[in-house]
């Protein structure tokens, strides 16, 4: 297992697909964190990652 911090902006079309890569990683046993606007919160979440606003 790996750990892993994404830092992120709710700013546009990035977000969709840097999720996408957060989610895999955590559907293969590592830790992801994600460091982002309290916007992002409830999506983070819901990919199984850790949120850090």
């Amino acid at each position: 297992m790996t750990d892993y911090l994404f830092a992120l902006t709710d700013g546009g079309g990035t977000v969709p697909p840097e999720l996408g890569v957060a989610r895999r990683l955590v559907l293969r046993g590592h830790r992801v964190r994600v460091l982002a606007d309290t916007s992002m919160a409830r999506g983070v979440r819901a990919i199984g990652a850790s949120f850090l606003p």
